[in-house]
């Protein structure tokens, strides 16, 4: 006995949903746009905001393999992203108590000022 395959045809979307994932995606594209007009004053990216965000939520202190996970980074691009955070001073970095081999990453006085600001 062989099983029956339907056709492949992909299936209609209901005109709702195809009307909500186009607006959906519009609001997305909106929201993106006004941030990095946002950022822009700040002379920031949002990748950048976004790590000193996850930074200050770890109560300043997470590591630098801690950071990429959380936002979803890889080691290279955290590394760049933090050295023009560091040139700018709103972030350091800086050897843990507890492990010489670790670096911890704080957001300063400065990067503070902003994150409030923002």
């Amino acid at each position: 006995m062989t099983a029956y395959a339907p056709p492949l045809d992909p299936p209609a979307l209901d005109p709702d949903i195809s009307e909500f994932y186009e607006l959906s995606y519009q609001l997305s594209l909106l929201a993106r746009r006004q941030m990095q007009a946002a950022l822009a004053v700040y002379n920031l990216t949002s990748p950048q905001y976004a790590v000193m965000k996850t930074i200050d939520n770890c109560q300043n202190s997470i590591t630098v393999t801690a950071l990429a996970e959380a936002t979803h980074q890889v080691m290279p691009t955290i590394t760049g992203i933090l050295n023009r955070l560091e040139e700018r001073a709103l972030v350091i970095r800086r050897r843990s108590p507890t492990d010489r081999r670790t670096l911890l990453i704080s957001v300063t006085p400065a990067g503070a000022a902003i994150l409030s600001e923002f």
